[in-house]
């Protein structure tokens, strides 16, 4: 494997890792069991933005610039279901 074939692992790894410290703190009863998780999610959350920027870096994840149309409709679309 390259290390572009590694990143793309991590990113989906620490992704994962965040969506089931999100559930965790969101369920936790317990006020220190639920600071525990708070303080887990957000250092995986950076983590994650780490790997990514690093990524973005060295080319291996680039962002295209959406279409001021595109926005404008989705915007719209969730402007209809706000009024329902």
């Amino acid at each position: 494997m390259n290390e572009e074939t590694y990143l793309n692992v991590l990113l989906t790894l620490s992704k994962n890792a965040s969506e089931i410290l999100y559930h965790g703190s969101i369920e936790a009863a317990d006020k220190n069991v639920l600071k525990c998780f708070n303080n887990a999610l957000q250092d995986m959350i950076k983590t994650k933005d780490e790997i990514f920027k690093f990524m973005e870096k060295e080319g291996y994840y680039t962002l295209k610039p959406a279409k001021e149309t595109k926005i404008n409709e989705i915007k719209s679309k969730f402007s209809k279901l706000e009024m329902d």
